[in-house]
């Protein structure tokens, strides 16, 4: 059997303008090489790129997932459902969800969310989803599964493909290709996983192009105004590029050769048991992100504890 390797994408900035430019860029060159990623795609951002149907055209041959409805603007999908009772926490995600949010305010209104991202390609199954940050708890899990979202790839969980309560839990991604990793240190990690059964990569098409993360205007609560960020050089950004064609190029004599599967179609793990020492590493791990915005969670951990150890 061989190594399956997940090439994914998180795809959420919708102030830069840039941004849309460097998610094209990113997919004209997996069609050059015809590789195939997975495209983690917000609400927001989908409801951006309706106007643009080049973009939509050239995701339609890639496999597409879920980002959440806003990813950084407040309350974040961890903030809403920090809610004591885990049923409440589970409805209120169901209903943000599946609503357009305003960027500013933070208001629900209409139809949006994974909706948004659905009504944009009507022909595919979305299956497949991930939080921002890597930052999850499991109401929120439990409602993207009964929106049809059964493939995690958000947790710290295994190393290797596991399912529990109807939710299959990819490993987390190694480092981001592009910005922690050389081309020859990338094609050196490639090498040394190349006998792993499964490995997931992932980088942002945003970091590209932005100088610094396009979410840092939502760190300290809702701006007034859509702030854009800085762009890099661009100098750094062909440099960005280059690198990301070398990897891609290299990924692609990997297929060639029958050597690995690049991102292949999903698979359901082996049924596990976690112990609660597991569940609260996991529950510490994910709640990383939530420092960059000053958040302390109040109720999360209760929520892993009854997902994991009732039955």
């Amino acid at each position: 059997m061989r190594p399956s390797i997940f090439l994914t994408f998180d795809c959420e900035d919708f102030i830069n303008d840039r941004s849309i430019f460097a998610l094209r860029r990113v997919l004209q060159l997996l069609n050059n090489y015809n590789l195939k990623g997975l495209f983690f795609i917000t609400g927001l951002l989908a409801e951006k790129i309706r106007s643009y149907p080049d973009i939509i055209e050239l995701l339609e041959k890639q496999e597409i997932g879920y980002h959440s409805s806003s990813h950084s603007v407040r309350p974040t999908l961890i903030e809403y459902a920090d809610v004591e009772n885990f049923e409440q926490a589970y409805q209120l995600t169901l209903k943000r969800e599946t609503s357009h949010v305003d960027p500013i305010t933070g208001n629900l209104g209409g139809r949006g969310g994974v909706l948004a991202v659905k009504d944009l390609f009507p022909a595919k199954r979305l299956g497949a989803f991930r939080a921002p940050g890597f930052c999850w708890s499991p109401p929120i899990l439990q409602a993207m599964r009964d929106l049809g979202m059964k493939y995690d790839f958000s947790t710290n969980l295994s190393s290797s493909l596991i399912s529990f309560k109807g939710i299959t839990f990819y490993p987390l991604p190694m480092n981001e290709i592009i910005t922690k990793a050389t081309p020859s240190s990338f094609f050196s990690l490639s090498k040394i996983k190349i006998n792993s059964f499964l490995a997931v990569l992932y980088t942002h098409p945003d970091y590209f192009v932005n100088s610094v993360h396009w979410d840092s205007v939502y760190y300290h609560g809702n701006p007034s105004v859509l702030k854009r960020v800085d762009p890099r050089s661009q100098i750094e950004i062909k440099s960005m590029f280059r690198k990301w064609e070398l990897i891609i190029k290299y990924l692609s004599s990997l297929c060639e050769k029958n050597l690995v599967e690049v991102t292949p179609k999903f698979k359901n793990g082996v049924q596990v048991d976690l112990d609660i020492n597991k569940i609260a590493c996991e529950y510490q791990h994910s709640m990383k992100w939530l420092r960059r915005f000053e958040y302390k969670p109040r109720y999360i951990l209760n929520h892993f504890y009854e997902f994991f150890l009732k039955r």
